[in-house]
């Protein structure tokens, strides 16, 4: 039996500078993960992207991935403060 691999298409690692204004004004710290996600297109694109979300990258995606309220809310104002912040600019 011979099996054979054709790569579909690239995926680039994801990177945005984080001295973009757009991230600055995110107001979060950059940091890294080792699972692919769709904002790399983006970047790789020139948009300036980051993967953001409640909980703990390392419970992410897991049989048992589950999210504390608290992280959520967390990420609520996190989102608005930005989005407050790109009305204002």
């Amino acid at each position: 039996m011979k099996i054979e691999a054709q790569e579909v298409r690239d995926c680039p690692p994801l990177f945005t500078d984080p001295d973009n204004p757009w991230v600055k004004r995110f107001g979060e710290p950059l940091t890294s993960a080792p699972w692919f996600c769709d904002a790399a297109i983006f970047a790789a694109h020139g948009v300036p992207a980051i993967a953001f979300g409640p909980g703990k990258t390392e419970q992410a995606h897991t049989a048992d991935e589950w999210i504390e309220l608290a992280e959520v809310v967390r990420a609520a104002r996190i989102t608005e403060r930005f989005l407050q912040s790109c009305v204002a600019a």
